[in-house]
């Protein structure tokens, strides 16, 4: 099934850039319902919604919501409250990600892997092509409603993209980690840009990131917690992240999480297989579809590439 692709125009006015999703409203009103029933008593996250988007919202963005809040017959809350929804419950959100070496620089694989019903996150995936941006255009991979970015590639300078894990850190009131994540799309114009405001911003959540640049030599996984961050680099061979830290330290991260449990079986045959094998995009998808690496609750296979422009999708 070939995803649907829609462009997203940053020159136009914010209240008409997301009016490609017209054919998507359905979808839109079926995700942000959701996950407003995940995250429970809506009366609460109403309370404190509007005191965030006032801090960490920039008004651009905002006037998005309202837009799409208008065209899916939702309350802005309620479509930021969605929005925000890594942030809130990222306990049952996990990933397999790697990066490998070819004569044209680096590919960059993941599965998504994200429990919802219905398979509504596989079901509605869709290609946003944004244009008019400071640093240039990009492609996120994302899904109607959905204004930040969990995975992305901009042609001629990265391609990015976050998986899950837990921290005993403090958590933050600070900027969405996947609204950060569009504005480095947005506004940093090489691999090093970007990888420095991954490393140095303070943001609401801990998060692995896969940052690959159009150099076989820009690799880098950065793992994140709120304030702290490290990274991590492979001088050849695969450089895989799945759902653990393991150059941060002090993080306590894992607990009971069955993500967590499963991460080292997945990283140890990601890095297998694509060490054996993986230097084209079909061949990483074949490591992303392997029985060990995939999992029940993958919902986006893809593969990146940051010197061609390169978003292939598949959903299982």
């Amino acid at each position: 099934m070939s995803v649907p692709r829609i462009r997203v125009d940053l020159g136009d006015p914010p209240s008409e850039r997301w009016r490609a999703l017209a054919p998507f409203v359905r979808e839109a009103r079926e995700m942000t319902e959701s996950y407003l029933k995940d995250l429970g008593d809506s009366a609460l996250w109403a309370s404190l919604v509007d005191a965030y988007r006032m801090a960490f919202v920039p008004p651009d963005i905002g006037a998005e919501v309202e837009a799409i809040a208008a065209m899916i017959d939702k309350t802005p809350g309620e479509v930021l409250i969605a929005n925000l929804y890594y942030d809130a419950f990222r306990a049952i959100i996990g990933c397999t990600a790697f990066a490998v070496e070819t004569p044209s620089g680096p590919l960059h694989a993941r599965n998504l892997d994200w429990w919802t019903e219905r398979n509504i996150l596989s079901k509605h995936t869709i290609l946003v092509d944004v244009i008019g941006a400071p640093a240039g255009p990009y492609t996120s991979v994302g899904w109607p409603g959905f204004l930040g970015v969990f995975s992305g590639v901009a042609q001629g300078r990265f391609a990015i993209t976050l998986n899950a894990v837990l921290s005993e850190d403090t958590p933050q009131l600070a900027p969405s980690i996947t609204l950060t994540l569009r504005e480095v799309f947005e506004t940093a114009r090489t691999f090093d840009e970007a990888v420095d405001m991954l490393t140095s911003r303070t943001i609401a959540s801990d998060c692995l990131l896969l940052v690959t640049g159009t150099e076989n030599a820009e690799r880098v996984v950065v793992e994140r917690t709120s304030t702290r961050s490290a990274t991590r680099r492979q001088e050849g061979g695969p450089l895989v992240v799945t759902n653990d830290y393991r150059r941060l330290e002090d993080t306590g991260g894992g607990g009971a999480s069955q993500l967590h449990a499963t991460a080292c079986t997945r990283f140890d045959r990601a890095l297998y297989l694509a060490t054996v094998g993986a230097k084209d995009p079909a061949a990483c998808l074949a490591v992303l579809k392997d029985p060990k690496v995939k999992m029940m609750i993958t919902v986006q296979q893809m593969v990146l590439q940051a010197s061609t422009g390169l978003a292939e999708v598949a959903l299982p």
